[in-house]
């Protein structure tokens, strides 16, 4: 699950895309726009554009009918909390991660430390005792992606 812990009703609404059919889009889940030029659920090694303020499940016909667009803020200066695969230790301060689960509000970042991935981690949930949520920042946004790695 993504949280936000900055302020995102001070942020601007990103420019509207619409949103691909019969999916979930939920409140603090990453997204991207797809090779179809369809707002998506990020995956594993997308580009993230920005993070859903919403919770709304598009139609089987949303692309062609109702063409809604769900609302999102850009992921850039959005400082998240999201869930890990794994306890956090100091050492992944610093490192890169990807999404490992990308399940609608539930997403859950694979801590697999490593020299490149969609977030840049910086420390755990000094709030609560627990380790397996941490705080980050996007690495890999897609509005600066001049091409796809």
């Amino acid at each position: 699950m993504i949280e936000f812990k900055s302020n995102v009703a001070e942020l601007p609404v990103g420019v509207p895309v619409i949103g691909v059919a019969s999916v979930q889009f939920s409140v603090g889940d990453a997204v991207y726009i797809d090779s179809n030029g369809y707002l998506a659920l990020a995956t594993t090694s997308s580009k993230i554009l920005g993070f859903c303020i919403e919770d709304k499940t598009t139609s089987a016909t949303n692309a062609s009918v109702e063409l809604y667009c769900p609302q999102y803020v850009y992921a850039e200066d959005v400082e998240v909390l999201i869930d890990s695969d794994q306890a956090f230790t100091q050492t992944d301060a610093g490192a890169y991660a990807d999404l490992g689960t990308v399940t609608t509000g539930a997403m859950v970042l694979n801590l697999a430390a490593g020299s490149s991935g969609q977030f840049l981690v910086l420390g755990s949930d000094t709030d609560t005792p627990n380790t397996s949520k941490v705080i980050c920042v996007v690495s890999e946004p897609q509005k600066m992606a001049f091409a796809q790695a």
